[in-house]
């Protein structure tokens, strides 16, 4: 069973990272050139055609199987199209921005990369079987990987480069929003468990005689301490643990069976520390910085090309 399950996965693998470079390549006039294409966009002297976009649509779709079909990514389609025809217009002037700049390309990374691809497919003829299938051939595939790279390159240089989050920013968001960073309230206890109700009863017995401290030392092979809060502890568990006193303890029979639960303490809410905090919100501050800069760029981007979208 075991064997099984690993071989659908690696073909699910597989399939994924082959759709995914699909994404890479919806620009190619190339490959199955018997298959008619209309021009669905024009940036600048460069064209979109249909088969780009449903290539596009297909690495989409697969990536997002697992919604239901009732999911709004499945009931605007159309919605979704002109979504994708607008990505695929502002890979389009990412990649006319690189060639402007003229950056380079090693070719060893292109290579890496290629083989990266290949040794994702359990043989090489496997791997040019699929290259048949979907009609593309390997200087293909080696241009758009070089594409991916100027992409990359381009967005590095014209944006990530500028994006500067400083220490006063860090601060000013930790404070703005110390709820998140508040740690909740938390219980420790100790817990015997056993599937015989007599060996709870008889530990509980010696508690009320001889108290807390000298029973768990008796049996302290059976005690263990756990420490969680409301969203770690089972329902069962935190209903016990929050109606309880310090040192005080129940027993819970909990499916096949019983616990002996003693509250030690409570931690009350306390706010994680700024620098436990910093590589949190420097992330978070990033991609918000990242998502405006490159909007930003692109919209200038935008405003200097000629971009015809022709409708259905």
């Amino acid at each position: 069973m075991r064997v099984r399950e690993s071989l659908t996965s690696q073909k699910g693998r597989v399939k994924y990272i082959w759709l995914s470079f699909l994404a890479l390549v919806i620009f190619c006039g190339e490959g199955r050139c018997e298959e008619v294409s209309k021009v669905i966009a024009r940036v600048n002297d460069e064209v979109i055609t249909s088969k780009d976009l449903d290539a596009y649509l297909k690495v989409i779709q697969y990536q997002n199987s697992s919604l239901e079909k009732t999911s709004p990514l499945w009931q605007s389609r159309k919605e979704m199209k002109e979504r994708v025809i607008w990505s695929l217009i502002e890979d389009k002037l990412i990649l006319l921005k690189a060639k402007q700049e003229k950056i380079d390309v090693p070719q060893d990374w292109v290579e890496q990369r290629l083989n990266r691809i290949i040794s994702s497919f359990p043989s090489y003829k496997e791997f040019e079987q699929s290259l048949i299938k979907e009609g593309v051939t390997l200087n293909l595939m080696r241009e758009k990987i070089r594409e991916q790279f100027l992409i990359r390159k381009v967005i590095e240089k014209n944006v990530i480069s500028k994006i500067n989050i400083t220490p006063r920013q860090i601060t000013d968001y930790y404070n703005k929003n110390i709820s998140r960073f508040t740690l909740p309230v938390r219980f420790v206890y100790w817990v015997v468990k056993s599937p015989q109700r007599e060996v709870i009863l008889d530990i509980a017995d010696k508690i009320e005689k001889e108290g807390w401290e000298i029973t768990k030392q008796s049996y302290k092979e059976l005690f263990f301490k756990v420490e969680g809060d409301k969203k770690k502890l089972r329902k069962e568990i935190l209903e016990v643990v929050e109606n309880l006193n310090i040192g005080k303890f129940k027993i819970k029979k909990l499916d096949n069976f019983y616990y002996l639960i003693c509250l030690e303490r409570v931690i009350p809410p306390q706010p994680i520390p700024l620098d436990e905090a910093k590589e949190e919100i420097y992330s978070a501050l990033w991609k918000d910085e990242f998502k405006k800069a490159f909007r930003v760029w692109i919209d200038g981007l935008k405003k200097e090309a000629v971009i015809k979208i022709y409708q259905d």
